[in-house]
């Protein structure tokens, strides 16, 4: 059975009516997005209306220069800290004043430290840390351990290249704390001979163990 004519007249006003709404939607949201890209093109017109493309560069390159310079403070700023990782800056001289005065008076025998250095106040800083991870309670006691070694305190002759920057450094304070240079820890080592005249840099010495 057809269908009534009256039945196609109202899907038909139907399709229409549906095509009409989404048109008009379509057309409502194009309006809206030629709006918005016109003012993005206004927004750069303003913006660069006043410069040339050689300036624009010449700013492109200015921002490189300034990554660069930020990447070299983070590299001193990497420098500037002792190997314990403490910033020069936060060991106080007062601080340092008195591990200097503790050296000087415990190790009588090694030489004496007449200024504060900046390589110093780092080597100072990053002690302190490492110190504490080996259970010292002071910079004092540690240098006395020194002191009561005969190696390192020069009593045996046979080397006389320790001082506070060589007590310091990491390497080197590892070994010591470790308890390497203590007396009769050398028997260990008998019949082995060793040249130690020209050793300044003890603590590449890989057969102490």
């Amino acid at each position: 059975m057809s269908k009534p004519k009256y039945f196609q007249i109202f899907n038909d006003n139907y399709k229409i009516v549906k095509y009409t709404v989404i048109t008009e939607q379509i057309k409502r949201d194009y309006e809206a997005y030629s709006k918005k890209c016109e003012q993005n093109r206004k927004n750069i017109k303003k913006r660069y209306s006043s410069t040339t493309v050689y300036e624009r560069n010449q700013d492109k390159d200015k921002n490189k220069d300034k990554d660069k310079d930020e990447d070299k403070d983070k590299d001193k700023d990497k420098h500037s800290k002792g190997f314990g990782g403490t910033a020069a800056e936060e060991c106080s001289t007062e601080f340092c004043d008195k591990v200097i005065k503790s050296y000087n008076e415990v190790c009588g025998n090694l030489p004496r430290v007449k200024k504060l250095t900046d390589k110093r106040r780092r080597l100072i800083s990053g002690a302190d840390r490492l110190l504490k991870e080996f259970g010292f309670n002071s910079f004092k006691e540690y240098f006395k351990k020194a002191a009561e070694s005969c190696f390192l305190s020069g009593d045996k002759g046979e080397w006389q290249g320790c001082s506070f920057d060589w007590l310091l450094e990491e390497n080197n304070l590892v070994r010591v704390a470790e308890g390497v240079f203590d007396n009769g820890r050398a028997e260990q080592h008998a019949g082995r001979s060793y040249d130690l005249s020209d050793i300044d840099r003890i603590n590449t010495l890989d057969w102490i163990t």
